[in-house]
C-alpha cells in the first residue's frame, strides 16, 4: 500500500507541477495581453486627444475666417446703405426740383396749349 500511496503521490505532484506550469504560462499570457490592451487603449487615447485638438483648431479658424468674413460684409452693407440714403436724398432732390419747374411752367402756359398736354401725358 506505501508503494501506492508513493506513485499516487509522486502523480498528484506530477499533475500539480503540470497544473501549476500550466497556470503560471496561462498567467503570463494573460498579462502579456493585458499589456498590448493597455498600449492600444494607450495609443487609442493619443489619437482620440490628436483628433480633439486638430477638431477645436479648425473650428476655431472656420469661426475666424466667417467672422472676418461678416465683418467685410457688414462694411460693405453698412457702405451700401450709405450710397442709397445719399441717392434716395439725390433723386428726391432732384424729383422736388422737378415737380417745382413743372408747377411753374404749368402755371406760365396756357392749359390748353400742345405743350402743356405733352408733359402731362408723359407725367401726369
Amino acid at each position: 500500500m506505501d508503494l501506492m500511496e508513493g506513485r499516487l503521490t509522486v502523480e498528484r505532484n506530477q499533475r500539480e507541477g503540470r497544473l501549476r506550469e500550466e497556470f503560471d504560462a496561462s498567467l503570463r499570457t494573460s498579462e502579456d495581453e493585458k499589456a498590448q490592451l493597455k498600449k492600444k487603449v494607450a495609443g487609442l487615447e493619443a489619437a482620440l486627444k490628436l483628433a480633439t485638438e486638430k477638431f477645436e483648431s479648425d473650428q476655431k479658424s472656420f469661426q475666424t475666417r466667417h467672422e472676418m468674413q461678416l465683418s467685410a460684409e457688414k462694411q460693405v452693407n453698412l457702405k451700401l446703405r450709405g450710397e442709397t440714403a445719399i441717392l434716395k436724398k439725390s433723386v428726391n432732390g432732384y424729383l422736388i426740383e422737378f415737380q417745382a419747374i413743372l408747377n411753374n411752367s404749368v402755371t406760365r402756359t396756357w392749359y390748353g396749349s400742345l405743350d402743356c398736354r405733352k408733359r402731362w401725358r408723359v407725367f401726369g
